[in-house]
């Protein structure tokens, strides 16, 4: 009759231990949950684009006005065409960087770099279609005024990417 009771006594130690166990794991994932989710909000409200005020980007020859309509469609105002292509370069990096860098990375065959192997027959395929050397190629045989032009709206792109090192779309960081 001892060796039940202690038995017993036993099972309920163990059952007792488990449960505690149990919430504790529900408990941390209930915090990892919570924790991951106030993260990612605050990662995609520092990644919005400014849409009040003022912003000083360097690179501009003179004042550009950006103003956007009731949709969020920036109208810009420029006194030359490279700073007008300079605002529209970094106010489309404002919007959709994660678009574009994803949308660069998928035609030269770079998805599987950081979307994982799924993507290596997509990577194959692109690069036998030679998408990335074709617009190079096309791209050193544009008159000089539209290569200026294509270098104006990459300098506006690459002025927000540096400077938003820290602040850049939550894809990025999530994907490092």
């Amino acid at each position: 009759m001892k060796t039940q009771a202690i038995s017993k006594g036993r099972r309920v130690r163990v059952a007792r231990t488990f449960g505690i166990a149990c919430l504790l794991l529900v408990v941390l994932a209930a915090g990892a949950f919570a924790g991951g989710t106030w993260w990612l909000r605050h990662a995609m409200r520092a990644a919005l684009p400014q849409l009040d005020g003022e912003l000083e980007v360097a690179g501009l020859a003179a004042p550009v006005m950006v103003r956007r309509d009731a949709h969020g469609v920036a109208h810009i105002k420029a006194q030359s065409v490279p700073d007008m292509l300079r605002a529209q370069g970094y106010v489309t990096a404002q919007d959709r960087l994660w678009q574009m860098d994803m949308a660069r990375r998928l035609a030269a065959g770079e998805g599987a770099e950081i979307l994982g192997a799924k993507l290596v027959p997509h990577d194959r395929m692109q690069r036998v279609l030679a998408f990335g050397p074709t617009a190079e190629r096309m791209a050193s045989s544009l008159p000089p005024d539209q290569l200026q032009q294509l270098e104006a709206y990459a300098e506006g792109v690459n002025r927000y990417i540096a400077e938003h090192r820290g602040s850049l779309p939550a894809e990025f960081r999530l994907l490092r």
